[in-house]
């Protein structure tokens, strides 16, 4: 392979199945997979070292020599060889088959066996309901690593909130040039809850708690240096101010206590129970989407709960009877 690899002039690339064609009579074709396999980061002669590629066209592997990088040797084994990341067109193609194949597993029916299906769709519902693809709030970490910036987590409060509208957002990130002033702050701070949240579309900054008195023109990095965080106060301008978009429920008052951790509605079917009036998911209560919702429903804790009160209620009864049984003996 070493061979063929050098007689190749330039910077031409080999696909695998020519290397392995150009080797057939030398080895067994399992011996062949296996080196073609191992073959990226091999030495060879001269300082040159093999590298490989997927074809960002055909997806296939490709292999040619190049010159040695500085950062390994020739005294280094196999394993401190790094394994090279794919090519930006390879994560696109990538992400096109996990989009088109997977979060749709009917395109698959005609091409893959009934067993591959089946798990694929079981491994496109994990995705489907997982419920960690949302933007994941972190404020261990405000530095962006760039002098010229000033990094500050935002948390919010509003004026008129009522006390059923809890609890108030996560905090967002705001980064704003190194010589902003207060207003930069308010005014970055609205955009930032503003974007993100169809109900703050109003949202309207008036104030920094902490900060009373402190002027608008003042320097951000006087006040909290290059990294911080501070509570926004401000109000909902216009009529609409806190609307039903406030809460995914909308204006409808319930109480969502699932066994997967849901305390809201998100969009999946749910039912209530008829005892605590609680709801959770029915995939989550072990019923299908294809099954209809039944008309009774009872969660465990409230059967957990009746199966108590049945207990106790049965162990009074039968510690009843017991007196009854010895009063009956005593004759004076």
């Amino acid at each position: 392979m070493f061979r063929v690899l050098r007689a190749v002039s330039g910077s031409n690339w080999v696909s695998s199945r020519a290397l392995r064609g150009a080797v057939c009579r030398v080895a067994p074709p399992t011996l062949l997979d296996h080196c073609l396999m191992e073959l990226n980061g091999k030495l060879a002669v001269e300082g040159m070292v093999v590298k490989a590629r997927h074809n960002p066209n055909s997806g296939s592997l490709e292999y040619r020599l190049e010159p040695q990088n500085v950062s390994i040797t020739t005294n280094c084994n196999d394993n401190c060889v790094p394994n090279f990341p794919p090519s930006k067109e390879i994560l696109k193609q990538d992400l096109k088959l996990l989009y088109e194949s997977i979060l749709h597993p009917q395109t698959m029916s005609t091409c893959l066996p009934d067993a591959i299906r089946n798990l694929t769709i079981s491994s496109a519902e994990k995705l489907l309901d997982c419920k960690q693809f949302v933007k994941h709030y972190n404020n261990e970490k405000l530095s962006s690593g760039n002098e010229d910036v000033i990094c500050i987590s935002c948390e919010l409060e509003l004026m008129d909130q009522h006390k059923e509208i809890t609890p108030d957002p996560p905090a967002e990130l705001v980064v704003l040039p190194i010589n902003a002033i207060v207003l930069d702050l308010k005014i970055e701070a609205s955009k930032a809850f503003q974007e993100v949240y169809l109900a703050f579309r109003r949202f309207q900054a008036e104030e920094l708690l902490g900060y009373t008195g402190v002027e608008d023109s003042t320097q951000v990095k006087l006040l909290m240096g290059s990294t911080g965080s501070v509570r926004v106060r401000g109000r909902c301008l216009g009529k609409s101010r806190l609307s039903k978009y406030r809460l995914e429920r909308g204006v409808e008052r319930w109480t969502v206590d699932c066994t997967c951790g849901a305390k809201d509605d998100d969009g999946e079917r749910m039912l209530a129970c008829d005892v605590c009036g609680v709801w959770q998911h029915t995939r989550c209560f072990g019923i299908n989407d294809s099954d209809a919702v039944p008309a009774k429903f009872v969660c465990n804790r409230c059967k957990e709960s009746l199966q108590m009160t049945l207990s106790v209620v049965q162990c009074k009864n039968e510690s009843g009877s017991f007196g009854k049984g010895l009063a009956s003996y005593d004759v004076r």
